[in-house]
């Protein structure tokens, strides 16, 4: 083997490059992935996860990202919109092409250096506390 190849990488290696892109559909296990997610910020393993997803599973992907911002702080987001072309083939006809939406969240712990229009903040720990209380009593919890 000539040394300038590359080695080819074991499935297992693929596997664990790839950990940090989770892929939402409408059908997913929130939960689980919520806790997958969880549990690789919380080994250290990598500093950033990648949320997609197309079309309704749009609104699982904003719902993981924002229940994972509160329970991990200090996450930056940053967005991505996109539209993906998926073309269907017809018995002997053409494929028929159709726009799809995309949305892309990135979570990391380190500030991005080129903060886009789809960047946000990470929580402080009192909007965390708020959205927590808003969420279990349905009110404010000042008090």
């Amino acid at each position: 083997m000539n040394s300038t190849q590359e080695t080819p990488r074991t499935q297992n290696q693929q596997n664990r490059e790839n950990e940090n892109i989770v892929r939402l559909s409408s059908r997913s296990n929130v939960r689980g992935v919520i806790k997958y997610i969880v549990d690789l910020f919380n080994s250290n393993r990598h500093d950033f996860v990648t949320i997609s997803g197309l079309n309704q599973a749009i609104s699982n992907v904003v719902l993981v990202a924002e229940v994972i911002k509160t329970q991990i702080p200090g996450l930056h987001q940053t967005n991505t919109i996109d539209c993906v072309v998926m073309t269907t083939d017809r018995q002997g006809n053409e494929g028929v092409e159709r726009r799809t939406p995309k949305l892309e969240i990135v979570l990391s712990r380190t500030e991005p250096t080129n903060k886009t229009n789809g960047y946000q903040r990470p929580y402080t720990q009192t909007e965390v506390q708020a959205i927590l209380c808003n969420i279990m009593f349905n009110s404010s919890c000042s008090s």
